[in-house]
C-alpha cells in the first residue's frame, strides 16, 4: 500500500530473504519439490514499520500420471477390450507394438481400448497419460495373445484305409480342444469323442462299404476348427479270383492272368498241388514259369489287407514244346518281274509272319500251307523271310529266299561343278549308276545322236560352237538292254563382251556432285575413268552407278566398260557434262566519274547470260534487264552521293558478286 522493502519465504517464515522494494514485488521459485507449498511475503516501510506476513498457498505438480491395468484376460479373440486406471485425470495415448502412430484413447481417471481384426499371436498394448500440467507419465504395457483360429485336426499318415468292421482311428490337434466326430455314410450324426491335443475313435460292427470319419475341435475360446476327414473302407469279404487268360494248350512258358473284384494284399499260387507261394498283389495278377511237357493244374487265390482269404481258382492245361516244319518252294534267282509269288507247306497248322527285305513282319496266313505275292519291288537284290508259329507259340527256324529284280536302265548324273556359262570349246563330264554304253546329242536347233563312250563315267567335248543357249542330252543302255532316262545339261556359249548403256539424260550443266547411272547387257564387273584417264573399279551387276563429289567448274567426262564372268571385256563408252556452280561475273564498261552534275548512263557486261538485279543507295535489289550486257540510268536524280550496285543471276540460279559505283551528283 506504500513503498516498502520486501521479505519473502517459502513454507518457513524464519528462512525469509530480501525480495525487492517499491509498491509491488515479484518472486520466482526454482526447483521446488513436488507437493503443497505456502509462499510468505511482508514489507517494511521507510520509517521501519514492519507489516504482517501474507501467505499464498499453491501446489507443485511435476509428475505424470501412473497407468495401472487391472486384472485382464490376456488370451482373447481378435477384437479385445482392455481397461486401465490413472493416478490422476489425464489424456491417454495408445499404440500397438508394431505401430509408430499413437492414437487418442480417452481421458479421465479410467479408460478403455478396443482392437479390431488383430491377427493371431502375441501382442503388446502400450498406454501413457498426460495430465493438465502437460506432465507425461511412464509407458504402461499389457501383453496379450489373440486366438481366433480353431484347432486343426491331423490324421497320422499310417492310419488304415482298409479295415475290418471294428476300426480305430487316431488324430492330433494343433491345440487343446473338445472333439466332435461323425461317420459319414450317407447321413451324419455328431457325437463327443474326447478332448486334449489328441484322441481316437473306434467303430463296432460297421457293414462293408466306403466311409468318411469327420472330426473337428473347439478350443477354450470357442473357436471351431476346420473339419478333418479320413476315408476308409470296411471289408469283411474274401477276394474272388477269376481267370482272364488261361489257354488250354501252351508252350513251355505258359502265362495266366486273373483279376479280383477288390484290391488284394497278396495272391497265392500253386502248380500241381505244390505249396502256395506269393505271386503278386493288387486287382490283377499274372504268372509264367518254365513248365515241362505234359498236363498240369494251376491254382490261385487272394488274401486282402484284412486277412480275408478267398477260395482258390483252378485251371487245367497241357504244355506243347514241338515247332512246325516248313518247306519253301524254289523261285528264280533273277527276274525282270517286279512282283514275285512264293509258296510253302507245313507239317502242322501254324500262323505265318512274312517280311520282304527286313521290313517289319506282317501276318501272311494260317494253316498247313501258304503263299505270299510281293508288291511291285524296286530293282536290286531282295530277300523273303518266313516265320511259322504254332498255336502255342513254338517258332520254327526262320527261312529265307533271295532273288534279284532288274528292270531299270542306267541313270546319268552331271556333277554339280559342270559349267553353265562357257566359251565356244566346252567339255562336260557325267557318271552312270551302272556300266553302260552312252549316246549323246547337242540340242541347239538340231539333234544328232552319236556314240560318246561307255563305262560308269563319260566325257563330251566340242570346239567352235556359236554363241547361244544349248542342251547336252545323254542316255545309257545297260548289258540287259535297259535304256535309262535321258539326262540333260543346259549351258550358254558366250564370246561377246558386255554392252554398256548410260541411263537417262544428263544436263549439259550440272552441280559439283553429279550422279551417272548405266545398265549392262549381262552381269559384269565395271571399270571407270574420268577425263584424267586413270582407271578405277566402279561396281558390278546388271546396273551401275557413279557419283562425283566437289568437282571443279568446267568440262568433265566419265568412261565405263564391263567385263563378264568369262573375261570378255568391252570397250569404254563415255558421257560428258559441264559443272557450273559460280554466278555471273560483271564489270562496268567505260569511265565513270566520281562527281557529276547529272547521272550518266551506267553500262556493264557479263561473262555469261544473266538476269540482272540493281540496287540504288542500299535499297532492295530489283530486276533491271538480262543478257550478256546492259545499262541503267535515271533522268531525275536528287543531288548528293548516289551508290549504285548491280549483280547477275545465271540460268541455274547462281548469283554473282555485285559490282558497285559511287557518284556525287552536284546541283
Amino acid at each position: 500500500s506504500e513503498p516498502s522493502n520486501f521479505e519473502c519465504a517459502l513454507d518457513i517464515k524464519s528462512r525469509s530473504i530480501k525480495c525487492g522494494k517499491g509498491t509491488y514485488g515479484e518472486w520466482n521459485g526454482l526447483n521446488i519439490p513436488h507437493g503443497r507449498r505456502t509462499f510468505w511475503v511482508r514489507g517494511t516501510d521507510n520509517l521501519g514499520n514492519v507489516g504482517e506476513w501474507k501467505p499464498y498457498n499453491f501446489e507443485v505438480d511435476s509428475t505424470g500420471p501412473d497407468i495401472t491395468f487391472g486384472d485382464q484376460e490376456t488370451k482373447t479373440q481378435n477384437s479385445p477390450t482392455f481397461r486401465w486406471s490413472s493416478s490422476e485425470p489425464a489424456k491417454f495415448k495408445c499404440r500397438m507394438e508394431n505401430s509408430f502412430i499413437e492414437e487418442d484413447c480417452g481421458n479421465g481417471t479410467n479408460a478403455k481400448w478396443t482392437g479390431n481384426e488383430i491377427p493371431d499371436g502375441p501382442h503388446k498394448l502400450m498406454v501413457y497419460g498426460v495430465d493438465k500440467m502437460n506432465n507425461r507419465g511412464p509407458l504402461a504395457e499389457l501383453q496379450f495373445n489373440v486366438d481366433s483360429t480353431g484347432p486343426k485336426i491331423s490324421f497320422p499318415a499310417n492310419q488304415p484305409v482298409v479295415t475290418k468292421n471294428n476300426p480305430t482311428f487316431r488324430w492330433t490337434s494343433s491345440e487343446a480342444a473338445k472333439f466332435k466326430c461323425a461317420l459319414d455314410n450317407g447321413h451324419v450324426n455328431e457325437l463327443d469323442c474326447g478332448d486334449g491335443t489328441s484322441s481316437h475313435w473306434t467303430g463296432t460292427n460297421i457293414p462293408d462299404g466306403h466311409y468318411k470319419l469327420l472330426v473337428y475341435g473347439t478350443d477354450d475360446m470357442n473357436n471351431r476348427g476346420p473339419t478333418a476327414e479320413h476315408k476308409f473302407i470296411v471289408d469283411n469279404s474274401a477276394p474272388v479270383v477269376t481267370f482272364n487268360r488261361a489257354d488250354n494248350v501252351t508252350n513251355d512258358t505258359p502265362q495266366f492272368t486273373w483279376s479280383s473284384e477288390e484290391d488284394v494284399s497278396q495272391f497265392l499260387c500253386s502248380l500241381d498241388g505244390a505249396a502256395y507261394v506269393n505271386c503278386g498283389r493288387g486287382r490283377t495278377g499274372d504268372w509264367s514259369r518254365n513248365v515241362p511237357h505234359g498236363q498240369h493244374v494251376f491254382f490261385v487265390k487272394g488274401q486282402d489287407e484284412n486277412g480275408n482269404v478267398g477260395t482258390p481258382a483252378e485251371h487245367t492245361f497241357n504244355v506243347d514244346t514241338r515247332h512246325p516244319n516248313v518247306v519253301i518252294e524254289p523261285i528264280p534267282l533273277k527276274t525282270s518281274n517286279r512282283s514275285t509269288s512264293i509258296r510253302w507247306t507245313s507239317d502242322e497248322p501254324a500262323r505265318y509272319l512274312c517280311s520282304i527285305d527286313n521290313a517289319p513282319e506282317t501276318n501272311c496266313g494260317f494253316g498247313t500251307n501258304g503263299q505270299k505275292t510281293t508288291s511291285e519291288l524296286k530293282d536290286g537284290d531282295h530277300t523273303f523271310i518266313l516265320t511259322a508259329i504254332d498255336p502255342v507259340g513254338n517258332r520254327a527256324p526262320i527261312l529265307r529266299r533271295r532273288w534279284t529284280v532288274d528292270t531299270t536302265g542306267p541313270k546319268i548324273s552331271f556333277p554339280a561343278g559342270q559349267p553353265t556359262l562357257t566359251r565356244n570349246n566346252p567339255t562336260f563330264r557325267w557318271t552312270s549308276s551302272e556300266p553302260a554304253t552312252f549316246k549323246c546329242a547337242l540340242d541347239g536347233g538340231q539333234f544328232n545322236v552319236h556314240d560318246c563312250g561307255d563305262g560308269i563315267s563319260g566325257r563330251w567335248t566340242r570346239t567352235d560352237i556359236p554363241d547361244g543357249v544349248y542342251k547336252l542330252l545323254v542316255y545309257g543302255t545297260d548289258d540287259t538292254n535297259n535304256r535309262g532316262p535321258t539326262a540333260e545339261h543346259k549351258f550358254v556359249v558366250d564370246s561377246r563382251p558386255p554392252e554398256i548403256t548410260f541411263s537417262g539424260d544428263l544436263p549439259e550443266t550440272t552441280s559439283r556432285n553429279p550422279t551417272l547411272t548405266w545398265s549392262s547387257s549381262e552381269y559384269a564387273t565395271f571399270e571407270c575413268k574420268l577425263e584424267d584417264g586413270k582407271i578405277f573399279n566402279c561396281g558390278s551387276g546388271d546396273d551401275g552407278i557413279w557419283s562425283g563429289r566437289n568437282m571443279t567448274d568446267g568440262a568433265h567426262s566419265l568412261s565405263v566398260r564391263g567385263t563378264d564372268a568369262l573375261g570378255n571385256k568391252g570397250q569404254f563408252i563415255s558421257r560428258s557434262w559441264t559443272v557450273d556452280e559460280s554466278g555471273p561475273r560483271l564489270r562496268f564498261v567505260g569511265d565513270l566519274p566520281s562527281r557529276a552534275r547529272r547521272l550518266p548512263r551506267i553500262r556493264w557486261i557479263s561473262n555469261e547470260f544473266a538476269f540482272f538485279e540493281c540496287s540504288l543507295n542500299g535499297r532492295n535489289y530489283t530486276s533491271c534487264g538480262r543478257g550478256m550486257q546492259h545499262s541503267w540510268t535515271r533522268h531525275e536524280t536528287p543531288t548528293g552521293l548516289l551508290v549504285f550496285r548491280v549483280r547477275g543471276r545465271d540460268t541455274k540460279g547462281n548469283v554473282g558478286e555485285p559490282i558497285t559505283v559511287a557518284i556525287d551528283i552536284g546541283a
